[in-house]
């Protein structure tokens, strides 16, 4: 059951930022309402870009080659092994 909540709040925000592609989501949130923030839920020292540019040099040390601002035309699974096809 979509509730007015959903369909004047959610729904919008939900279908600009994934379009088309909304149909194919599951939407797992239901039930769980708008929790009011707290600082016991933590927050990253630095803000957003120092967690972006600390998660990139850890994945770098594990090997893993990024590709800032390439599209990805393809992700591949096999098993536990996940590659990205990139567009030329």
């Amino acid at each position: 059951m979509v509730s007015q909540v959903d369909q004047i709040l959610w729904q919008p925000l939900l279908e600009g930022k994934f379009g088309p592609m909304l149909q194919k989501l599951i939407w797992l949130g239901s039930g769980l309402g708008i929790k009011a923030r707290t600082p016991r839920l933590g927050t990253y020292q630095g803000g957003f870009q120092a967690c972006v540019e600390d998660l990139t040099v850890t994945l770098a040390k594990c090997g893993v080659t990024l590709h800032p601002s390439t599209p990805i035309k393809l992700i591949k699974t096999q098993g536990k092994s996940v590659s990205l096809v990139f567009t030329a």
